[in-house]
Order: structure tokens, then sequence, then C-alpha cells
């Protein structure tokens, strides 16, 4: 899949504004470096809140690959919106709420929730080498990099500093969450599909 930037100003109006970046969007295949192909879509139907929704599909005619081109505040395969699962991340690391709280105040099942934990405990090391490359570019790196990071939520904490550090120092006037910045990045930092080995950093085409 490829994540791609989607600017709307309220929930109600993301659907439009993807379908809008879509007619906008253009891009060329990293193997090749020939220009995608549209071909066909398929419907969505997660997450919730949005309804149905069409995702358009890319095909490189030389290299016979296909991508889904999602908005970047899906994560691949969720079916909630990015800005739920940042939510309770978020509430984990900084022990803000019990897992069955936030199941109780997000509507969203205990071990799923429980399971985006994992996930994300899975992905920590990939995301703070990531998100460390990122910023090795600026002159505040070894401030940035200080900190504890001895237990699972003191990494959270961490990366979910980094993560804002990097919107901030590179992309301003992005409007979404956190992950979705970082599904832009690279989609398959936050996403561990059953069977799918994990991609090397930064590796995914953002558009």
């Amino acid at each position: 899949m490829i994540s791609i930037n989607v600017r709307s100003g309220s929930v109600k109006s993301l659907k439009q504004s993807y379908y809008e970046a879509l007619v906008r969007w253009v891009g060329i295949c990293l193997i090749c470096q020939r220009p995608y192909h549209r071909h066909g879509s398929y419907t969505r139907v997660t997450p919730r809140l949005l309804g149905p929704l069409y995702i358009q599909r890319i095909y490189c005619k030389h290299c016979g690959v296909t991508h889904a081109l999602l908005p970047c505040f899906i994560i691949p395969f969720a079916r909630v919106l990015d800005v739920v699962r940042e939510a309770a991340i978020m509430s984990i690391c900084h022990n803000l709420h019990t897992i069955e709280e936030l199941a109780e105040f997000l509507a969203v099942d205990p071990t799923t929730i429980a399971r985006w934990w994992r996930i994300f405990r899975s992905k920590a090391s990939m995301m703070l080498q990531a998100l460390s490359a990122i910023l090795a570019q600026t002159p505040q790196l070894a401030d940035w990099a200080r900190g504890n990071v001895d237990t699972w939520r003191e990494r959270g904490c961490k990366i979910l500093e980094l993560i804002g550090r990097c919107r901030a120092t590179f992309y301003p006037r992005f409007m979404f969450c956190g992950f979705a910045w970082v599904n832009l990045f690279d989609p398959h930092l936050l996403f561990k599909r059953k069977g799918m080995p994990d991609r090397t950093p930064g590796s995914a085409n953002t558009g």
C-alpha cells in the first residue's frame, strides 16, 4: 500500500478530501521509475465513523505491481481511525488509564487495545531507529535522544515525542495526528500483518 497526504478541516469532509487528493496524486514506481496507472478501486467498509470508502488501486504495467492508495488517516488493516489508536497508545504510555477504561472511552474491545499495545511494542525498536535517522539531519538530535527508555512505557513516550518532533520540524502544516504522519513516512511501521515480515524503515513510497 501507499499512504497519501489528505488535507481536510473536519471529520465530515475526510472522505471528500481523500477523493480530491486522488485526483491530484501522481507517482512513479520505485523499482522501474515509470508512472503508475490507475487500476480500479475497492470498497473499504472501515473505519465505521466514515462508512464505506472507495479506495483507489494503482498498477505498474512494467513490474506488474499493484498498490492501494490509502488516505494518511487510516492505518492499513485497522478498523478505527489512526487517531483512536494513537489516543490508546498515548494513554498507556503515560499511564493515564487502564486498558478496560480505554475500551469504554473509545468503544473498542479491551483485547483489541491490548493487541495494539503488543504491536506497538514489537515495532518500538524499528520506530526509534527510523525516527532517529530522520532527526539526525537536525542539530538538536542529541537533546531529543536523551531520556530513559528502560521500560516499555518510557520507550513509548520517547517514540511519541520523536514523532511530534519530526512533524513539527519537517511537516509543520500536517493536519492529522502523529500516527497519520508515520503512515506517510512508512505505513509498515504501525502495523504487523500475520505472516508478513517487517519492512526496512523508510522503504515505502509515500507519494
